[in-house]
């Protein structure tokens, strides 16, 4: 089962736990914002814990040539995570991957494990997001979305980390401190490899150095209180080219 019913709603004002609520619910989890507030005062804080939430995706098609991977980040501790829409959707059909296996970072020194099959339950192409669930008994760390007006503070400079998994760092997690050194401010998203689908009129993106190249879709943004400000979507595997990310701001507004 999935989801990419578009709704009218605002929350632009409202609180980094609420904003995951809404997400869960659309994916069609009885997850109330209370239970959403405990998860977010037990986010992942120390590197350790915000490396376990880390995900990295297997995603396989019928279509051989077709196979991918990509990086994720739990927002919820039973199992439900974030990725974005190009990694685990056939955007011309349209309809969620045939597998997508979800692996977890076990020993910091060795590839993630692959604990089990990851459902999509909700995506939106036109802001490139989409939410996995797994079944699984266990519990993770889990990352908090940033509250209202985090994003719009940013400035050149700012500190931020970034974990997950681009190809260019091989199978182990990547964990890097980053810099914000630039904010995308062009319409024309088609200059973006694998953007063609996105609403930018939807989207607000910022430009940092660290972890960057396919298959680190999606990395974590973190701020310097830990809390999720973003998720890369696209970079290149030189250093001299800017990651882009998307800001958790984007997810807040829905047509």
């Amino acid at each position: 089962m999935f989801c990419s019913k578009k709704i009218s709603v605002s929350l632009a004002a409202v609180s980094g736990a609420v904003l995951t609520a809404v997400l869960l619910v659309l994916a069609g989890l009885p997850l109330s914002v209370q239970a959403a507030q405990v998860a977010q005062a037990a986010q992942a804080k120390t590197p350790a814990q915000i490396i376990g939430s880390s995900v990295k995706l297997f995603v396989n098609n019928d279509d051989e040539a077709n196979h991918r991977s990509g990086s994720g980040f739990f927002v919820d501790p039973t199992g439900c995570l974030l990725t974005v829409a190009h990694v685990v959707i056939d955007l011309d059909k349209n309809t969620p991957a045939d597998k997508i296996e979800v692996a977890v970072v076990k020993d910091i020194k060795r590839k993630p494990e692959i604990i089990g099959l990851g459902e999509v339950r909700y995506f939106d192409p036109e802001v490139d997001v989409a939410l996995v669930c797994i079944k699984t008994s266990d519990f993770f760390p889990a990352l908090a979305l940033a509250e209202p007006g985090a994003v719009a503070s940013l400035d050149f400079g700012d500190a931020l980390k970034i974990s997950g998994f681009p190809l260019s760092g091989s199978d182990t997690v990547t964990f890097a401190p980053s810099t914000i050194i630039g904010f995308w401010n062009d319409p024309d998203l088609k200059k973006i490899g694998g953007a063609d689908k996105i609403n930018a009129s939807r989207v607000n993106l910022i430009k940092t150095n660290g972890i960057s190249g396919p298959g680190g879709s999606v990395s974590p943004v973190l701020d310097k209180d830990d809390k999720v400000v973003a998720m890369m979507f696209a970079g290149q595997q030189s250093s001299a080219v800017p990651g882009l990310s998307i800001t958790v701001d984007s997810f807040r507004n829905w047509e």
